[in-house]
């Protein structure tokens, strides 16, 4: 995929402004796949306004003990939500680590992006209640 070549447009999740043309900015492209799965991510069923159905479990689980379990339970989430509600990737693999002294999780997301069969995207966060 050409760098200059738009697939995929989103807003800025914090409604940043262009300085000059007063407008949204906006995100394209990975950077804006990868913003919409943190954001499903981070979304509990039923915060969306008239879309109820939109979210995953995962912000509900952080508050379980981090072990081996939690984690297996965690990486079902992620894998059912990005499969039910980001139809423009594939996921190829989804480690989920517990912190047992911090009681946390590191989950490593990797998927391709349809459109553009050579990528290999990597999404690396931390979930803590």
């Amino acid at each position: 995929m050409a760098s200059t070549e738009i697939f995929f447009s989103d807003i800025f999740p914090n409604f940043e402004m262009v300085p000059t043309t007063n407008d949204i900015a906006i995100i394209t492209n990975n950077r804006a796949i990868k913003d919409s799965i943190l954001t499903l991510l981070q979304t509990n069923f039923g915060e969306r306004l008239y879309h109820p159905e939109i979210g995953s479990n995962v912000p509900n689980q952080l508050f379980e003990n981090a072990n081996f379990i939690t984690a297996k339970v965690l990486r079902g989430f992620i894998v059912t939500t990005i499969l039910n509600f980001e139809p423009r990737v594939t996921v190829t693999n989804i480690d989920v680590i517990a912190d047992i002294d911090r009681n946390e999780f590191d989950a490593i997301i990797s998927y391709n992006i349809l459109s553009d069969k050579l990528s290999n995207e990597q999404i690396t966060l931390k979930l803590k209640p």
